[in-house]
């Protein structure tokens, strides 16, 4: 965590890590990453209002806030950014807003660029690498909610972005922000992108999300480049074609190198 002594004291957080015991039958990871997916928990959608912070390139990001549901003295805030291929509406989103709702906390979760509320909003697509996007959120959050403590949450892909730019802030982390947690963050990209291949089910499931997304984002937006992916397009091959050279780098591998958490 960032600034970790004082964050349990902040926001009345017990400094006790339990150890995880899956339910019966449940034990498989493959099993726990499906239901999750596929079992959203609550039927009930999170009250939330939406909001918009402005990117220094022009873009902008959606959140959608959502109010505690009970009292809390120190009024902690706590951001969510979700995975590849997911939004603000995404099971385990909803499921950590409910939790940390009932606890007090004031809950915005992110949509990355042109995902969810923000298809309309931003001109370029998210990556693995967009901590500065993070920075911007949390930088404007903290201005708009002074004396409030901070927590910090990324799924998955988001977890490698709050990572990253947990590494980037260093020692020049805000003293409002607590804490940074990531679930299952791919930090090291190339070795994932290795794994996934070898997992071809996962890999056609990302790439179908991911091209949906980037189908709405070109009807949004229709004078940007038009993409065309072609039969049987993987995930290291979707970010051949349309990450890398959208976003400036050589290929897929020296994005996956530069957007990696865990060289720093």
């Amino acid at each position: 965590g960032v600034n970790a002594p004082h964050a349990a004291r902040d926001m009345g957080v017990r400094r006790v890590m339990q150890f995880f015991r899956p339910l019966p039958l449940l034990s498989n990871p493959h099993v726990q990453t499906m239901l999750g997916n596929l079992v959203s928990g609550h039927r009930r959608t999170p009250r939330a209002l939406r909001r918009v912070v402005a990117l220094p390139d022009g873009d902008r990001i959606g959140l959608l806030e959502t109010p505690p549901r009970a009292p809390h003295p120190a009024q902690p805030l706590a951001v969510l950014v979700h995975g590849l291929g997911g939004s603000h509406r995404s099971g385990y989103m909803i499921r950590m807003t409910h939790r940390l709702s009932e606890r007090g906390f004031r809950v915005f979760r992110m949509d990355l660029r042109a995902g969810g509320i923000g298809l309309r909003l931003a001109r370029r697509f998210y990556t693995a690498a967009c901590s500065d996007d993070v920075r911007a959120v949390i930088d404007a959050l903290l201005a708009a909610h002074p004396g409030s403590p901070c927590a910090l949450a990324g799924f998955s892909l988001g977890g490698n972005i709050v990572l990253k730019y947990a590494g980037e802030l260093g020692e020049d982390a805000p003293s409002a922000l607590c804490a940074v947690a990531a679930l299952a963050p791919p930090i090291d990209l190339p070795r994932c992108s290795e794994m996934i291949a070898r997992l071809p089910w996962y890999d056609r499931y990302y790439v179908r999300n991911l091209t949906r997304q980037v189908a709405r984002h070109q009807l949004a937006f229709p004078d940007l480049p038009p993409i065309v992916f072609p039969p049987g397009t993987t995930l290291r091959l979707f970010d051949d074609l349309y990450t890398a050279p959208r976003w400036g780098y050589a290929d897929a591998l020296d994005y996956y190198r530069q957007a990696s958490a865990y060289p720093r």
